[in-house]
């Protein structure tokens, strides 16, 4: 497909995302930012690169990658996890806890928001409200973890 319409910037991030789950990062990253040069509003594209920011403990590269993902959508559950994770290693509490409840109430399925909000929560006090996150985390985690039955 892109080699008949190789300036469609959609298929560029869907050649990323599957590289991605491919575990190609170096090739993915090269679609994703490829997509983003095509259309400047890429959205996921941002947010893939972010995140493959974030993994990579490129923190500041990560913040700048999740900043248009929010600007473009407010409410991306992802990117706002991946600047509260950001909030949290730099010490900023504060701050992660308002970037993960946004990120919980966007995507409340998410594990690694609730995760991370329960860490937040902790550090600035709030034990009772951590605990039940860390709940929901494990209980999320669990979920994904179990196989789901095969209908016949």
């Amino acid at each position: 497909y892109l080699a008949a319409r190789p300036d469609d910037a959609t298929a560029h991030y869907g050649l990323g995302h599957l590289l991605q789950m491919q575990l190609g990062t170096e090739e993915a990253t090269k679609e994703f930012r490829r997509s983003i040069e095509l259309q400047p509003v890429q959205t996921e594209s941002y947010y893939e690169l972010g995140q493959i920011a974030l993994d990579g403990k490129h923190d500041a590269e990560a913040a700048q990658l999740f900043r248009p993902a929010i600007a473009r959508a407010p409410t991306h559950g992802g990117a706002l996890t991946g600047m509260g994770i950001l909030s949290y290693r730099a010490k900023n509490y504060a701050d992660a806890e308002g970037y993960l409840a946004k990120a919980i109430v966007s995507a409340p399925d998410y594990q690694p928001a609730h995760y991370y909000y329960s860490l937040a929560l902790a550090h600035v006090g709030k034990r009772t409200e951590a605990e039940q996150q860390l709940k929901i985390a494990a209980s999320l985690q669990q979920k994904r973890a179990m196989p789901t039955a095969e209908k016949p």
